[in-house]
Parts: C-alpha cells; sequence; structure tokens
C-alpha cells in the first residue's frame, strides 16, 4: 500500500460546484464512482491511499480530501489538451470531505467558531490548510505540482496519523467536512484501521504491543503467525477521542486481531 497526493486547481479543473456537490452526496452514500489523472502510475496499484490537495488557490490551498484508489491505472483520452494524446487515470472511493472555500486565517490557520465541529471544543484549528501542512511536512508541496505524485516514504506514516488525529474524533459532518454517517460514533474508524494495517508499521507495532490480542477462529495449541495480525476494521475499544488526546488513546482505540 502506498499513498499518492492528487492535486486539484479548480481554476481550471473540477468546479467548487461539483466539490460541492459531492459533500452533499457523502453524507448518505459512498463516492466510489470518481477518478483522477495519475503521474506517477507506474507503481499505482488498486487499494493505494491518495491524498487530494486543492492548489492554486492561495490562502485557500489544503487537504481537500483523502481516500482509496479502487482501480488500476488506465489510459483514457487527455482531459488538458484535446490534441488526441492519453493520460493514465485511477478510479477512486472518497471517504471524506474537506472543503476551503472560506479563507482561513493567514497568521494563526484558524476558522471561525463552529465553523469545524470537534466534539470537544468551539474554537478550533483548521490543520488542513496548506500552511499548517508546510509546517509539519515542508518536504511535500502543498501549492502546485502533478496530480497522483508518491509521498516520500519518510512523510507517510506521519501524514496519515496526522490526519487521523484531526478527523478520526469527529462526531458529525459539516458543510466543511464530510464524510459517510454510517456509524455516527467514529464514521471513520473503519478507514483509518485500513490504512494503519497498511501505511503505518510502527504504529501499528504499538497497537500490538499495547493492547490485548483478540484471536479469531483460534484453536487450542495453534501457533500464531505475528504476520498475520492486523487492526480490526469492526471492532474497536471504548475510548473518547479528541484532537487533544495522547497518542496512547489513539493506541488503545484500536484492536489488534490474529
Amino acid at each position: 500500500m502506498k499513498l499518492y497526493i492528487l492535486r486539484w486547481n479548480p481554476t481550471f479543473s473540477m468546479t467548487y460546484e461539483s466539490f460541492n456537490s459531492m459533500m452533499d452526496y457523502i453524507h448518505t452514500e459512498t463516492i466510489d464512482d470518481f477518478n483522477w489523472s495519475i503521474y506517477d502510475h507506474e507503481d499505482l496499484d488498486r487499494g493505494d491511499m491518495f491524498i487530494l490537495a486543492q492548489v492554486g488557490t492561495g490562502d485557500k490551498d489544503g487537504i481537500a480530501a483523502f481516500g482509496l484508489f479502487n482501480s488500476e491505472p488506465y489510459a483514457d483520452k487527455n482531459w488538458k489538451e484535446k490534441d488526441g494524446t492519453n493520460r493514465f487515470y485511477a478510479d477512486m472511493s472518497i471517504h471524506c470531505l474537506i472543503s476551503h472555500e472560506e479563507e482561513c486565517d493567514k497568521k494563526t490557520s484558524r476558522l471561525k467558531p463552529g465553523d469545524l465541529l470537534f466534539n470537544d471544543s468551539s474554537e478550533e484549528i483548521t490543520p488542513f490548510c496548506a500552511e499548517a501542512l508546510e509546517k509539519n511536512f515542508p518536504n511535500v508541496n502543498w501549492h502546485k505540482g502533478h496530480a497522483g505524485v508518491l509521498i516520500p516514504e519518510n512523510t507517510v506514516e506521519p501524514l496519515v496519523l496526522y490526519l487521523m488525529r484531526y478527523t478520526l474524533p469527529l462526531k458529525l459532518s459539516t458543510d466543511r467536512i464530510a464524510f459517510t454517517e454510517e456509524n455516527t460514533a467514529n464514521p471513520l474508524r473503519g478507514y483509518f484501521a485500513h490504512y494503519i494495517n497498511g501505511l503505518c508499521p510502527k504504529f501499528k507495532q504499538k497497537i500490538i504491543e499495547s493492547n490485548e490480542l483478540v484471536y479469531v477462529n483460534y484453536k487450542d495449541g495453534e501457533t500464531i503467525d505475528k504476520s498475520l495480525i492486523e487492526i480490526s476494521e469492526k471492532k474497536f475499544n471504548k475510548v473518547n477521542l479528541t484532537k487533544d488526546s495522547p497518542e496512547e488513546d489513539f493506541v488503545k482505540f484500536f484492536v489488534p486481531i490474529a
């Protein structure tokens, strides 16, 4: 499993109107019929993760979506140049959408109170603006570049955990952040368990070492192959998570199974 950054400039690509339509749609249905052009298509596999970054909009730049690719890359007509050439694309399942239509404060990276609904505070910082992302992940270009580029390996795990910290505690979608609300307790929990299994080996090991292992179809005397231990996408511990929770609380939230 790998992590790619896609880049979206709404001035000449998908419009805000289309993006807002997806924001409305994802509340009730998973978006899995979307595609994007992929620059580093040679190594992309179905099941790899993507982050969609809004670019070319100044202070509005930042993470606009994340999810998984649900196809292998394929060639199709060039969407940008009508010259008979092809580009490579991949289909996507979008798990979370983040709107940047309103300009965030340049100095504090803050949105107006109530713009983001976390479960623990009325005054929220937004970690999704490019300015905040540049401070934490300076080796990723958050303002320009190709679409569908592999994120450096040493940045992948910290970036996934960063997304986890600020979105997993969310209880409800808002007009700024939207996701499928099939499970209102923790709508994104199964997705993050999947991301951790594929992209966060250090954090996964902490979960395994800190939690009691749940055995599935275990027989007395059977030897457990530790390489088969996975973080459950369906079973979770009761931990009240907030964006300010220590890492230990996030570790305790997940359940390792064998």
